[in-house]
């Protein structure tokens, strides 16, 4: 005597009889596309802000200041070593605001003197020549970058002048009887306006 079982849902594909048909819900549910949101992607770094290149040519009294920079400053070494067997072993090493020696040290601080000027001349000179990569306090575009650029280097070239000048007067006034105060506060005055003056004419190239 036999006996029919009854229907297994799980077994036989639930009440319509199909085949799988407990799980059809959940795998077309899992089959619908997930929607997903685009992330916009930044621009590469410098691409957009990059400035345009140097194009224009440096004026001749541009040049010559350059290396009037350099020759004060090789004026200065070689007035330093020619006569510094000779120097005292104490020479004035630093001047008040009236041009009065009010500082005093061995004469080996003119060598060190001497390094420290040659180091910036030799870097303002160099840095001179790229001024596409001075920082300006306004936008440089392809209008008036040659205007600016031309405009920021010889604003350098004359800030170098006034700074590798002192060094020369400094052995000056060691090696003779010449008090180079005055001169040398001179040249302070001529680097703060060749900035001031260079500033402004760099505000006018930029419109």
């Amino acid at each position: 005597m036999s006996t029919d079982s009854a229907p297994d849902p799980a077994r036989d594909g639930g009440p319509d009889g199909g085949p799988d048909g407990g799980s059809a819900a959940t795998s077309s549910a899992a089959a619908k596309p997930v929607a997903t949101q685009s992330v916009p992607t930044a621009p590469a770094a410098g691409v957009s802000g990059r400035r345009p290149a140097r194009e224009f040519q440096t004026g001749p009294v541009t040049v010559w200041l350059r290396r009037a920079a350099i020759a004060v400053t090789v004026v200065g070494w070689v007035g330093l070593l020619a006569s510094y067997r000779g120097l005292p072993e104490v020479v004035p090493v630093h001047f008040n605001m009236s041009g009065t020696t009010d500082g005093w040290g061995p004469k080996s601080v003119l060598l060190v003197l001497g390094g420290v000027f040659s180091m910036v001349v030799v870097a303002m000179v160099w840095l001179s020549r790229a001024p596409q990569v001075f920082s300006y306090p306004f936008e440089v575009t392809p209008d008036n970058a040659q205007t600016v650029y031309r405009e920021g280097e010889r604003m350098l070239v004359w800030v170098t002048l006034s700074v590798a000048t002192p060094f020369p007067l400094f052995v000056l006034s060691s090696t003779s009887a010449l008090n180079m105060g005055v001169p040398v506060m001179l040249c302070l005055v001529a680097m703060l306006a060749a900035t001031g003056v260079g500033v402004s004419r760099l505000i006018v190239a930029a419109r």
